[in-house]
């Protein structure tokens, strides 16, 4: 299997691993949550992202990270893609690393709590 078809088969089994756990909802729900995704990953800073968050609780649900990690794993896709056809290659990059920081702060909140998580990188 090539790293291409490897990719693929590992966003289904996230797709599927996600519909399993949102049940009857799923793409309602799995619509919600990439609406979600897109504002968190959107906002201007850190403080308008834990704003978003607060507005979006369905964020730390496992159904949301099993969804981010799709979108981070399609990202990295495009990263590999966009550098052999050097597509630029260093703003898809900047973009994965922002979509890898934006899953670990909800993995960060969801592990000790929104205040605490956030306290990580306003005192950075």
């Amino acid at each position: 299997m090539s790293d291409g078809d490897a990719g693929k088969a590992a966003r289904a089994a996230m797709r599927a691993r996600a519909d399993a756990l949102l049940g009857a909802e799923a793409d309602d729900l799995g619509q919600h949550i990439a609406q979600a995704i897109i504002a968190f990953v959107g906002s201007k800073d850190w403080e308008a992202a834990q704003v978003v968050l607060r507005s979006y609780p369905v964020l730390l649900t496992e159904a949301a990270d099993v969804i981010f990690a799709g979108v981070v794993a399609a990202a990295e896709d495009t990263e590999t893609e966009g550098d052999e056809a050097g597509m630029g290659a260093e703003t898809i990059k900047q973009a994965v690393e922002n979509l890898r920081r934006h899953r670990q702060m909800l993995q960060w909140c969801r592990a000790e709590g929104i205040e605490s998580a956030f306290r990580r990188v306003q005192d950075a």
